[in-house]
C-alpha cells in the first residue's frame, strides 16, 4: 500500500522466561535462513508455529524433520544449532527491543528514518490502527 514508503523488519524478541524454547526456535529458523535465504526463514517459522500446540510444546529435537519438511537440509540445521552460531545475533535483538522499551510481544516500533523519530506500538493491533500511525508519521 505505501510502494516503497515502508521497510517492515523483523527482530527476535523471544520471552525465555515464560517460552524456555524461544531462544533455540529462533536460533534455528536464523540458521534456516542461512540455508535457504528469506523463503527458508519464513517457511520454518510458519512450519513451527503450525505445530506447536502451546507455549513451550515443541520438541526441539524435532526442529531437523521440520526443516526437512520445508525442504531444507535437517542435519545441516541441526549442526548450525548445536554450533550457537546465532545466539548472540538472538541476544542482540533481544537487547535491542529492551533498550526500545518493548516489554512483549509483539512489539512495533514506528522508525521516522529522515527524523529518527520512533514510536512504540504494543501488542497485535488490526492493519487500520497500524494505517493511522504509519500515515501520521508520514505526513510528519
Amino acid at each position: 500500500e505505501y510502494k516503497g514508503q515502508v521497510a517492515w523488519i523483523y527482530r527476535h524478541f523471544p520471552l525465555d522466561q515464560i517460552h524456555s524454547k524461544a531462544d533455540k526456535e529462533a536460533e534455528a529458523v536464523e540458521c534456516a535462513k542461512e540455508q535457504g535465504g528469506e523463503d527458508a526463514f519464513w517457511k520454518l517459522v510458519d512450519k513451527i508455529y503450525q505445530v506447536t500446540p502451546s507455549n513451550n510444546g515443541l520438541n526441539l529435537d524435532d526442529l531437523p524433520k521440520l526443516a526437512q519438511d520445508v525442504g531444507l537440509n535437517g542435519g545441516t540445521l541441526k549442526s548450525c544449532i548445536d554450533s550457537g552460531k546465532y545466539a548472540q545475533y538472538v541476544e542482540d535483538d533481544y537487547q535491542g527491543g529492551i533498550k526500545a522499551g518493548v516489554t512483549g510481544t509483539p512489539g512495533n516500533i514506528l522508525l521516522d528514518t529522515k527524523t529518527g523519530k520512533t514510536k512504540l506500538i504494543p501488542g497485535a493491533l488490526p492493519f487500520e490502527q497500524f494505517k493511522k500511525e504509519i500515515d501520521a508519521m508520514l505526513q510528519g
